[in-house]
């Protein structure tokens, strides 16, 4: 497996085709962001009656305050909400519809924007399901660790007991058991995931059945997979160091006049650099997704189209687009090949390679 050459064909496709990364802002990056003081009443001639008093006032006059800001809250909380639930809409169709992009963009026709977005939102389902399928698992093994953690401790407090050495012995078996089995989980099924996507975008395939066969994928090309996994660790990890400096140069630009400012008791200065300072780092944040979610998802595509046979099946001219991948259903390619030579060593070991996806 060439490593190097998907890195740079992966780079190549991610700044030659910047329309890919409105999808990549909302995709992310694949892988595998005054208190209050009380005074003494000493000194006022009051007695505590009165001091008591005077809170009362007071709490009564900060309650009223704070009901009048009540429905701004509100307000504000339901608006998060529903926003975080369209990003994570938009999130899960705009992996889906990277997918389809670079696929296409290997086949020879690159598609328009507004119809990467439609295949993306086509699979909505598919693709929730195999994070759902997936997550399943994980979730699993962390409400056992749970129980196994908890119900000794609270049977003792319901007896009227306090907990002592003897939970120690299920709280150390839960983590000793619990934590590498959720770190592999993690690992495997994490690979998994990024390939079932893939079996259910160019496949066409149910989130069982992309699920199933991303299985298969990792046992064939175990090596394969948990190297390109770590290749993508790796780069992962120097992004983030990079990133580190242009976050810096920020904090340290916004810090000394923030420092000034508090220091001068320039509440104004204070009041106009920090949204400043939250816009700044929010546009970087999106910049590093646009181009990083866009570099990391080509990676694993271009990764899951050599190893399953789709690069090598398309020799000669490009076929047509992909149904429900561009405008008009065209006629779907023929099915991929077995993997190049050099995969695997026997048909058998071969990872199964996705079905032309059905018109529905």
């Amino acid at each position: 497996m060439d490593f190097g050459a998907i890195i740079k064909r992966s780079w190549q496709i991610t700044w030659r085709h910047k329309a890919l990364w409105v999808l990549g802002i909302f995709a992310g990056v694949s892988g595998c962001t005054g208190g209050t003081g009380g005074s003494s009443p000493g000194g006022s001639g009051q007695g505590v009656g009165g001091d008591m008093g005077a809170g009362t006032h007071e709490f009564a006059r900060v309650w009223e305050s704070v009901q009048a800001w009540i429905p701004l809250m509100v307000g504000v909380f339901v608006l998060l909400v529903f926003a975080g639930i369209l990003w994570w809409v938009f999130a899960i169709a705009a992996r889906g519809g990277l997918i389809a992009g670079v696929n296409s963009i290997e086949e020879g026709h690159e598609q328009q924007p507004g119809a990467l977005w439609r295949a993306g939102f086509v699979r909505f389902w598919s693709l929730v399901g195999v994070d759902i399928v997936l997550a399943l698992p994980l979730i699993v093994v962390g409400v056992v660790m749970t129980v196994i953690v908890l119900v000794p401790v609270i049977g003792a407090i319901s007896a009227g007991g306090r907990p002592g050495l003897a939970m120690l012995a299920p709280m150390c078996g839960s983590l000793a058991l619990g934590v590498p089995l959720l770190l592999v989980g993690g690992f495997v099924l994490g690979i998994m995931r990024l390939i079932a996507q893939r079996y259910v975008m160019l496949g066409g395939q149910g989130a069982i059945e992309a699920t199933g066969n991303s299985w298969r994928f990792f046992r064939a090309r175990f090596k394969d997979s948990a190297l390109m996994y770590l290749v993508n660790f790796a780069l992962n990890v120097a992004s983030s160091i990079v990133l580190a400096v242009p976050v810096i140069a920020i904090g340290v630009a916004l810090a000394v006049p923030l420092a000034t400012a508090v220091v001068s008791r320039e509440w104004g200065v204070v009041a106009a650099a920090l949204p400043i300072g939250i816009l700044a780092f929010t546009l970087l944040g999106l910049a590093y997704n646009a181009v990083w979610g866009t570099y990391t998802s080509t990676l694993w595509t271009i990764f899951f189209r050599q190893v399953s046979g789709m690069a090598a099946a398309e020799q000669g001219p490009p076929p047509p687009p992909v149904a429900g991948y561009g405008d008009s259903a065209a006629t779907p390619p023929p099915p991929p090949a077995p993997p190049i030579a050099g995969y695997g060593d026997s048909a058998a070991a071969a990872p199964p390679a996705p079905p032309p996806p059905s018109d529905g």
